[in-house]
């Protein structure tokens, strides 16, 4: 699942819907100004008018076409941070409004009723224009960092759409399967814990050596220096042999 996407298709969709109520406070607010067009008013009308035309169209044509130049992140990116500028100028422009007609930041505080439903109209325009501009940021924010990120990895995804994008969650095993075997190649029982856990482990390890071993070791080497000192005190047979054979068999001297 896609869940680049998903957020994607919910920023837009919410500002879109939220576009809608702005414009109809802004066109409605128009009615009872005196003098002329206040600036937010047309900047507003403006701002919404082609956030109708830009916001679907990002919608739509994700669904409908794939490679489209205008679903390129890079090409979504300078849209989204236009938008975000638009929407910002309109912003700033309905607080210092609402600032200048109610200071107090109050619409019950000696007024009249007539006035009390223009400045609830103002407080509500300005609230709608403070979250989409606050969506936007975010959704630009996350936007870019993704981006960046992956081009300094060596991923290049300037020239794909969001839809093209995937995530991968590592699939983690939280049981034994039937395939799975411990440490002694046998097949993991089904009493293994669910998190994984083998069935059986190896046994522990011995920390210090057996004293037995030295012991036995000892007594070997104690038996064959007996036996090695039992062999030096007897003379060889065989230089015995040797020498009295010598002494048998010498020639004599003759007299003269």
């Amino acid at each position: 699942m896609n869940y680049y996407y998903i957020y994607r298709n919910f920023v837009l969709g919410l500002c879109l819907l939220l576009t809608l109520p702005t414009l109809g406070l802004t066109a409605h607010w128009t009615q009872g100004t005196v003098g002329g067009t206040l600036s937010f008013e047309g900047m507003g009308i403006f701002v919404t008018c082609i956030s109708l035309l830009v916001f679907p169209a990002m919608l739509l044509l994700s669904e409908f076409r794939k490679n489209a130049f205008f679903l390129y992140i890079l090409s979504e990116i300078i849209v989204v941070l236009i938008m975000w500028i638009l929407w910002m100028i309109t912003m700033i422009l309905v607080i210092e409004q609402r600032e200048l007609e109610y200071p107090l930041n109050n619409c019950s505080v000696d007024l009249s009723n007539d006035q009390i439903h223009w400045c609830n109209e103002l407080f509500a325009i300005q609230g709608l224009c403070i979250f989409i501009f606050v969506f936007l940021l975010k959704y630009l924010v996350f936007l870019t960092l993704f981006a960046f990120i992956n081009h300094i990895r060596g991923i290049y995804i300037w020239k794909k759409s969001v839809k093209e994008l995937q995530i991968r969650i590592p699939d983690i095993k939280l049981t034994h399967s039937s395939s799975d075997v411990d440490f002694e190649k046998k097949p993991a029982t089904a009493d293994a814990s669910r998190f994984g856990a083998p069935s059986s482990y190896p046994p522990p390890q011995q920390a210090f050596p057996n004293p037995m071993q030295y012991t036995n070791s000892a007594a070997g080497m104690q038996a064959q220096l007996d036996q090695f000192a039992s062999y030096s005190q007897r003379p060889p047979p065989l230089a015995a042999q040797t020498y009295t054979h010598s002494t048998s068999t010498m020639p004599a001297i003759p007299q003269v």
